[in-house]
C-alpha cells in the first residue's frame, strides 16, 4: 500500500526536453501563464530588480523567491505539467502566499523610495494590471464561450502544445 497518490511518484517526471517548454508555458502561455493571468506580478518582478540592493538583504525576500522558484521547477518537471483540461494558473496555488509576500516586500521597500510622480504611475499600473488579472480570471474564465467549449469537449487527452499556446 502506498501513502501518496501515483502523480507524486518519480515515474511521473516528464522528459528533460519538455522542461524549458513547461517553464515557458507556466510563465507565458495564454491559458496557464502566470505573468498573463496575474500580470500585476510583472511589477513585483521589476520592483525586485530595481530594489535589489535593499531586498537582497531581506530573509523573507529569499524565502519568497526560493519558494516560488522551487515550486516552478517541481511543477515543470511533471509529466502533465499543464495540469490537464482547465483554465488558469491552478498549478501555482501552493505558491500564491510566496507571490503575495514578494509583492508586499517590493511594495514596502521599493514603492516608498520612488518620487511622487513615479509612485502615482506605479500605483496606476498596479491597479490596471490587477483589474486585468481579475477580468481574465473571473469574466473570461466564467463567461467566455471558448471556456465553455473547452469544458464540453475536453482536450486534456490532446498534446498540451496544441492548445495551451493557442
Amino acid at each position: 500500500k502506498q501513502v501518496l497518490p501515483d502523480y507524486y511518484l518519480p515515474q511521473q517526471l516528464g522528459p528533460p526536453g519538455e522542461f524549458w517548454w513547461a517553464i515557458y508555458g507556466h510563465l507565458l502561455s495564454p491559458s496557464r501563464g502566470l505573468l498573463i493571468q496575474s500580470s500585476y506580478l510583472i511589477l513585483a518582478l521589476v520592483g525586485a530588480i530595481y530594489g535589489c540592493k535593499h531586498l537582497f538583504r531581506n530573509l523573507y525576500f529569499w524565502v519568497a523567491v526560493g519558494w516560488a522558484g522551487l515550486h516552478l521547477i517541481v511543477i515543470s518537471r511533471n509529466n502533465c505539467w499543464y495540469g490537464g483540461g482547465s483554465f488558469g494558473t491552478r498549478m501555482f496555488t501552493e505558491a500564491f502566499p510566496a507571490f503575495v509576500l514578494l509583492t508586499l516586500l517590493v511594495w514596502s521597500n521599493v514603492f516608498m523610495r520612488l518620487s511622487s510622480l513615479l509612485r502615482r504611475i506605479t500605483l496606476s499600473l498596479f491597479i490596471m494590471l490587477t483589474g486585468t488579472s481579475i477580468f481574465i480570471n473571473t469574466y473570461q474564465g466564467l463567461y467566455n464561450i471558448y471556456t465553455s467549449k473547452w469544458n464540453i469537449f475536453p482536450t486534456w487527452h490532446v498534446p498540451a502544445n496544441e492548445y495551451l499556446f493557442d
